[in-house]
């Protein structure tokens, strides 16, 4: 049995698993499946009068898009106290994952409107810009941060996950040359369907692979160590046959 304070670059075994599961709440939650007709017609209504405007938050980087919805449920003061220590991005996550496994939301400002249309974007942004560094372990701040810089395959990928990305200002502008210039393909690009379902089938692989780097958990290469998190701690392995250890270490090699 894997001891869960054991550490794997800069994070502990549970980190890694609490990461995951997070993850995996927060892409699998279906909207349409969780609220019935009615309740989701009562959302809208209430999150209208303030508007839907979660592309806005595209416009900055991931670390200030969590900063800013840290600090409108209360988690920010903690969070940079939990950060001061020998070993502070363990301590920061786990402090995260404490506040997120308790039943005490009393610090989310559930009575003001506004406020928790706010929330209600910056998370909606979440959502599908940690779905974009499932497929192309860029989230969807940083394609628009290269799309930005001209990299246009950049912002296609983006939208692939999220069509209202065309609603910042480099989406607009590319749409926009596109229409004038009759960039029929170009808008079709824009415009097109889901990711491959090839790149769904390693959707959460990809986002741990990026973590792991992150965590410079990768530096030693793919280690015994990484690929048990992976195959016996997180489950990621779905191959059936064959040498798991081995189809984990060439699949991280091909998905880096």
């Amino acid at each position: 049995m894997a001891n869960p304070s054991e550490s794997i670059g800069l994070l502990s075994r549970r980190a890694y698993r609490q990461l995951l599961r997070y993850l995996r709440w927060i892409l699998d939650f279906d909207f349409d499946r969780e609220f019935a007709p009615a309740e989701r017609e009562k959302l809208i209504e209430m999150l209208a009068p303030h508007g839907l405007y979660w592309w806005e938050f595209y416009e900055h980087p991931l670390h200030v898009h969590v900063g800013v919805l840290m600090r409108l449920i209360g988690l920010e003061e903690g969070f940079e106290k939990a950060t001061h220590g020998p070993d502070g991005a363990r301590l920061a996550y786990e402090y995260l994952f404490s506040e997120a496994e308790s039943d005490d939301f009393s610090s989310i400002p559930a009575v003001d409107p506004k406020q928790l249309s706010l929330v209600a974007n910056a998370l909606i942004a979440l959502r599908y810009s940690l779905e974009a560094a499932c497929y192309f372990k860029a989230t969807i701040n940083e394609l628009v941060a290269m799309a930005k810089k001209g990299d246009q395959e950049a912002l296609v990928r983006a939208a692939r996950i999220d069509k209202a990305v065309l609603g910042t200002w480099i989406g607009r502008q590319v749409l926009a040359i596109a229409q004038l210039s009759k960039d029929e393909k170009a808008k079709a690009d824009l415009l097109g369907g889901k990711p491959h379902k090839k790149l769904r089938k390693y959707r959460d692989l990809r986002f741990m692979i990026r973590v792991l780097e992150e965590a410079k958990a990768l530096e030693g290469g793919v280690t015994q160590q990484v690929i048990d998190l992976i195959v016996r701690d997180l489950g990621l392995h779905t191959e059936s046959g064959g040498d798991a250890a081995k189809n984990v270490r060439d699949l991280i090699r091909i998905l880096r």
